[in-house]
């Protein structure tokens, strides 16, 4: 609301498409620290805010581009509503990207996904999700990077501290556990 309240809006409270792709920007970076392509500050204002960008590396569904792009909201501008709906669909497409991603990850890696796979089976399989989230669609790097554990430490060199990382969250206890 601090950010919503500080934009400069026409008489009936709305805010023109820039101003919507900045207010979406800032919450997924204050949130999750999540760039979302096409809506980046430094994107010209006078380029389509959707146009060929992806989310996550899909394109942004048409109903997305439909809202952004239609007649009314180029001459009326955005509301409240309109913002907290751009965000929720959003978080709901990259909710379903990363349920997906994680199916594909169990898939490949032949861990069985209604099934317990323990401390290690859950190792592998966070592993390898963050190399799948971090390659993206690169499938013959992210193949050779699985089968050359060697040469993922050495390409990624943070890869370790990633490791650590994914193993530690499994091991923190739980609130509640």
């Amino acid at each position: 609301m601090p950010i919503w309240n500080s934009l400069p809006k026409t008489g009936d409270g709305r805010i023109e498409r820039r101003l919507l792709r900045y207010v979406t920007h800032r919450y997924f970076m204050k949130t999750s620290s999540i760039m979302i392509r096409g809506f980046e500050p430094s994107r010209p204002s006078n380029q389509s805010l959707v146009g060929a960008a992806d989310i996550l590396s899909q394109q942004v569904p048409a109903a997305v581009e439909a809202a952004l792009e239609s007649k009314h909201a180029q001459e009326r501008g955005f509301d409240l509503t309109d913002a907290a709906h751009m965000v929720a669909t959003i978080e709901k497409l990259i909710a379903e990207w990363d349920a997906g991603l994680l199916e594909k990850v169990y898939r490949d890696t032949g861990m069985p996904m209604n099934e317990p796979i323990g401390r290690e089976g859950l190792e592998k399989v966070l592993q390898d999700y963050t190399l799948y989230w971090m390659m993206g669609d690169d499938v013959e790097s992210i193949q050779s990077f699985i089968r050359d554990r060697i040469t993922l430490m050495h390409t990624f060199p943070h890869w370790h501290a990633l490791q650590q990382f994914t193993n530690g969250q499994i091991r923190r206890p739980r609130l509640g556990a």
